[in-house]
C-alpha cells in the first residue's frame, strides 16, 4: 500500500493571467462597439425613413393643396364667366328695351307731330301786374293780377293767362282766356316746364272766348318764376290737342315788382288793335 500525498485546496475563484485578462476587456469593448455601430446605424436609418416619409407627406399635402387651388381656381374662372355672360345678357336685354321705348317714343312723337296744326308766330306782350280794390266796397281787399297775353302778328287775340291773389288770403287763381273754338269737357291743363300739370275747368264760353280757373297751391307763383314756359293745353272741335305757350322770362320782374300803370296796359292793347286793323 503506497503513501497517501497532501495537495493543499485554494477557496475562491480561480484566478486568471494578464493576458487572459486582456483579452476579455478587449472583446467586450468590440461587442460594446459593434452594438453601438448598430445602434447608430439603426438609428440614421429610422432618422432617414421618418425623413423620407415626412418629405412624402409634405408633397403628397402641396400636390393636395395644388389641386384644391387649381379646382377653387377653376370654379371661381367659370362662376365669374357665368356672372360676366349673365351680364351680357342682362345689358343687352336693358338696350333692347331702352331701343325700342325709344322707338316707340320717337313714333308717338312723330305721329304728334303729324297730327298737330302748324305752329302760328305769334307776338306776346310783358308780364304785367295789375291791382286795385272793389270801389263799391269801402273795406274791400285789393286784388292784384300778374297777366300775359298773347296775339297773332295781325293783332288777332290767342290767349291769355292771370294769376289772381287776394291780399290776405292763401287761395290763388290762375284764370285762362282762350279761343271759344274748344271742347269745354274736358277743360283745359297748364304745365310749367316738367312739373307735374295741373288741370281746371271752362267757367264760360261766350261767343268771343272760353274761360277757364285753375284753383294753384301757394307755391304755384315760385314755379312760376323758377320757370320758362306756361303750356296751356285744351282740345279743339277737330278734337286734336291745341298748346299755347306763353314766356315766362319777366314773370318774376313783374310779380314781385310794382303794379303796372294801367295806362301802359292801355297803350299796349291800342298798339295791338291797330296792328290787327
Amino acid at each position: 500500500m503506497g503513501v497517501p500525498v497532501w495537495i493543499p485546496w485554494t477557496s475562491g475563484a480561480v484566478q486568471l493571467g494578464d493576458s487572459e485578462k486582456s483579452k476579455a476587456d478587449e472583446d467586450a469593448r468590440r461587442i460594446a462597439d459593434a452594438k453601438a455601430t448598430a445602434d447608430a446605424d439603426a438609428k440614421r436609418r429610422a432618422d432617414e425613413a421618418e425623413r423620407q416619409r415626412l418629405a412624402t407627406l409634405k408633397a403628397e399635402k402641396e400636390r393636395a393643396d395644388a389641386e384644391a387651388k387649381r379646382r377653387a381656381d377653376e370654379a371661381e374662372r367659370q362662376r365669374l364667366a357665368a356672372l360676366k355672360a349673365e351680364k351680357e345678357r342682362a345689358d343687352a336685354e336693358a338696350k333692347r328695351r331702352a331701343d325700342e321705348a325709344e322707338q316707340r317714343r320717337l313714333a308717338t312723337l312723330e305721329a304728334e307731330k303729324e297730327h298737330q296744326p302748324q305752329q302760328i308766330p305769334l307776338v306776346y306782350s310783358a308780364w304785367v301786374k295789375l291791382c286795385g280794390k272793389n270801389p263799391q266796397g269801402p273795406n274791400s281787399k285789393e286784388l292784384c293780377q300778374t297777366m300775359k297775353e298773347a296775339h297773332m302778328e295781325s293783332g288777332e287775340f290767342v290767349a291769355a293767362a292771370a294769376l289772381i291773389e287776394m291780399a290776405g288770403e292763401q287761395k290763388k287763381i290762375l284764370q285762362l282766356i282762350l279761343p271759344n273754338r274748344l271742347l269745354i269737357p274736358p277743360g283745359t291743363r297748364v304745365t310749367i316746364d316738367s312739373n307735374p300739370p295741373s288741370d281746371g275747368p271752362f267757367i264760360i264760353c261766350a261767343p268771343e272766348f272760353c274761360m277757364a280757373q285753375h284753383e294753384v297751391t301757394n307755391d304755384f307763383p315760385r314755379k312760376l318764376k323758377a320757370g320758362q314756359t306756361l303750356k296751356i293745353q285744351a282740345i279743339n272741335d277737330q278734337k286734336q290737342t291745341v298748346s299755347y305757350l306763353l314766356p315766362l322770362a319777366d314773370f318774376a320782374k313783374a310779380y314781385d315788382g310794382p303794379p303796372t300803370d294801367p295806362k301802359v296796359l292801355e297803350e299796349q292793347r291800342k298798339q295791338a288793335q291797330e296792328k290787327k286793323r
